[in-house]
């Protein structure tokens, strides 16, 4: 292989590398994708073929001519559809396929790389996924080795090797190893240093999950006709920091309401919200009476809302405000039914804000007055679009007579027992879905229960509003953190009972979100999870608090070590001294014991420890298993596992079938096993039979040669079981 030609070649592995990320963050087209890696696989084939017949440069011009129609439209879209990345991208991408079929020079190639580097770049920077840091590893290897690879064969035609001469490749595969670990190590200090931004430095469409679907359905509005599949999806909506006297299993997190009900459809009013805006300290408190006498004082938990797709702030009901963390938000708005929204644009990233939870249920929003009119106008809440006489008459029938609260109690509990949760719409196409709901079918979803009560609520003149959110969360017993998925999304009703905003959920208990039974892959999810909430928390949302707290951490943990170090001393000089402690306090360190028993007992406590200890104890547990699977094996055992494998592969052979008559078997079908398996039989006769334990040497040849004859043997079954089927398909 030539230099210029091995040049080529790298080049094409690294260009069809680097994009692989882009189409699923949404920044590139897949068809745009699939045409880019069709050429430059044609590119690479091509100059494996030592090809010489590249692009001139009238073709060059020519096709820079053809691309600035293309180029125009995409300037379009990036001033009116904010689509700048895309953009840049296409054009990029256009530069790197024609370089790459007009290198002629040395430093063309070095152009192409710099390109390359540059769609490196836009695919980290529009990537937030774990996920991600593989396509960086490999990244990594790959870029030092096609770096390297250049200035050897640089060095080699200085040297005035000959370049039609192939040239052997050095030897660098522990070096690129340790050069990907240095420059990984490197990263990790540099990366807690570098003042914190919290923006991407490239924004694209989408960039958040490399191409997970995340979407809740949390819009503005809610079809009923539309099936939804959420309840199947294990993707992570929100993880939840609780303190240990609140409970997050049952706790309801409440994103949107809806009031209007117009054509099968509920809609959002989001007509002039009300702004709340931030203290100095950058709290906000949401718009609600003041704690009741004798109320638990309120306690603070931590949200990490993943990108929904919507604006839309998920807050716990029984929350009274909450302090958004490591973004520049100085105010929120709140619609008229007490959702809590951000203003502009959905976030891309994961997002963090501290809560602030009462010991009950607060509804902020709009408050009515004492005879169940609406305060500011709120007219929305007793709109009665959408009911039918039918619906008026079973409400009147249900809810009898009383005060609101007696109504409303009547009608929930009708709903809870007389209806039935279900999925299955198959078949179902009403114009009216809801009189289909009470009258027809008598089951539904969530969303059917919701509507429905909120509906009849309102012909008796009882204000209520359809709420979307979440209602429980899973216990990740590795932090003691709850997940909530996307499949705990639920849809519940709040009512106005003539004293203030009630909850109301007349979804059947079968219907509402459950917690998943504990087993073997729900311990294997909670632990990835867990992965993806560090890499979420100390990576995607590492802020300036943050740094400031690691470099706070570290000057302790520097201070403790000297300050155990100097009592070392001491000791070892019989003498007791005043040391500083890291607050600067005086503290009177008489023993070395003493310490060292309060910092054990410290380390112990520390959860990083016994997580570290965990994860010593896992991989001592794989190099242990790794061990046993790869250990010397007798030659009883050897042929015992001879057998089975060959019973599971679908030869005929039992426990019953006789060593000589296994060996003839294999001999007649498989011939090229023939010394291998004598080998075997005759060393299992010999351990069985004979008075002598087998040599060393031969307990060394056992595996090998098991591996060996069930290699053979199973490609001798895969070439028949491929003539089988050509032979039945000429047949046919």
């Amino acid at each position: 292989m030539t230099f210029g030609k091995e040049k080529r070649i790298m080049l094409g592995w690294l260009a069809l590398l680097a994009p692989l990320p882009l189409p699923l963050n949404d920044v590139l087209e897949w068809p745009v994708f699939f045409v880019y890696a069709g050429l430059v696989i044609h590119f690479i084939q091509k100059a494996e073929k030592g090809s010489e017949n590249w692009l001139s440069n009238r073709a060059l011009n020519v096709l820079g001519l053809v691309y600035l129609p293309i180029l125009f439209v995409d300037l379009q879209q990036a001033w009116f559809r904010d689509q700048s990345v895309k953009a840049l991208m296409h054009l990029i991408l256009f530069l790197v396929v024609v370089k790459l079929y007009s290198i002629r020079r040395e430093k063309e190639k070095w152009h192409v790389f710099v390109a390359i580097f540059f769609i490196f770049v836009a695919a980290m920077g529009t990537s937030s996924h774990l996920t991600i840091t593989f396509y960086l590893i490999a990244a990594l290897v790959m870029g030092f080795g096609v770096m390297a690879r250049f200035a050897h064969l640089h060095m080699l035609a200085a040297m005035g090797r000959e370049p039609n001469r192939p040239a052997p490749f050095p030897p660098m595969r522990w070096s690129a190893v340790l050069s990907t670990l240095l420059v990984v190590l490197l990263s990790i200090p540099i990366f807690a240093a570098m003042p914190r931004l919290r923006q991407p430095f490239v924004m694209g469409q989408g960039g958040n999950n490399l191409g997970l679907a995340r979407t809740t359905g949390f819009s503005d509005k809610v079809d009923l006709n539309i099936t939804s599949e959420i309840r199947g999806n294990r993707s992570v909506a929100m993880r939840v920091q609780l303190p240990d006297t609140v409970g997050g299993e049952n706790m309801r997190f409440k994103a949107a309401t809806y009031d209007y009900y117009r054509n099968r459809n509920w809609y959002r009013e989001l007509r002039n919200p009300r702004l709340i805006r931030a203290d100095d300290d950058g709290s906000m408190a949401l718009p609600l009476p003041p704690l009741q006498r004798g109320a638990r004082d309120p306690v603070t938990g931590t949200i990490f809302l993943e990108p929904l797709g919507s604006s839309t702030v998920v807050l716990p009901t029984s929350a009274r405000g909450l302090k958004p963390i490591g973004v520049p938000v100085r105010q929120l708005s709140l619609d008229p039914g007490g959702a809590v929204f951000f203003n502009g644009l959905p976030p891309r990233e994961t997002v963090q804000y501290e809560i602030e939870l009462g010991d009950r249920d607060f509804i902020a929003g709009v408050e009515m007055s004492s005879d169940g009119g609406p305060v500011g106008g709120y007219p929305e809440a007793l709109d009665t679009n959408g009911v039918t006489p039918r619906i008026t008459q079973l409400a009147q029938q249900v809810m009898g007579e009383g005060t609101a609260r007696e109504k409303a109690d009547r009608l929930e509990g009708h709903l809870l027992t007389e209806y039935f949760y279900t999925t299955d719409f198959v078949g179902r196409d009403g114009q009216n879905p809801l009189e289909d709901f009470l009258f027809e079918y008598r089951s539904g979803h969530c969303e059917y229960f919701a509507s429905a009560m909120v509906l009849m609520l309102r012909t008796q003149d009882i204000p209520a509003r359809l709420v979307t959110g979440f209602l429980g969360g899973e216990l990740n017993p590795i932090e003691d953190y709850y997940i909530v998925r996307q499949q705990n999304a639920h849809a519940w009703v709040e009512a106005w009972t003539g004293d203030q905003w009630r909850i109301y959920d007349p979804t059947p208990p079968e219907g509402r979100p459950a917690a998943a039974p504990r087993d073997l892959k729900l311990v294997l999810q909670q632990m990835y999870d867990y992965v993806a909430f560090r890499w979420d928390r100390y990576v995607l949302t590492y802020g300036s608090q943050d740094q400031k707290s690691f470099f706070q951490d570290l000057r302790d943990r520097i201070a403790a070590a000297w300050a155990r170090f100097r009592a070392w001393q001491e000791q070892d000089e019989g003498q007791g001294r005043q040391i500083s402690d890291t607050s600067g306090l005086q503290t009177d360190i008489p023993t070395f014991d003493v310490e060292a028993d309060k910092d054990a007992e410290s380390i112990w406590q520390d959860p990083r420890f016994r997580y570290g200890g965990l994860a010593v104890f896992l991989l001592s547990l794989g190099v242990i298993v790794l061990y046993l699977r790869r250990r010397p094996l007798s030659p009883i055992e050897t042929y015992t596992r001879l057998r089975r494998e060959l019973s599971a592969m679908g030869l005929e052979v039992s426990p019953s079938t006789a060593p000589l008559e296994l060996q003839r078997l294999l001999e007649t079908e498989h011939p090229a096993v023939r010394e291998d398996v004598q080998r075997l039989v005759v060393a299992y006769l010999n351990a069985s039979f004979a008075s002598e334990p087998p040599s060393p040497e031969v307990i060394q040849e056992m595996r090998p040669t098991l591996d060996r004859i069930l290699r053979v043997v199973a490609e001798d079954l895969k070439q028949r079981s491929k003539a089988e089927k050509r032979k039945k398909r000429r047949a046919a």
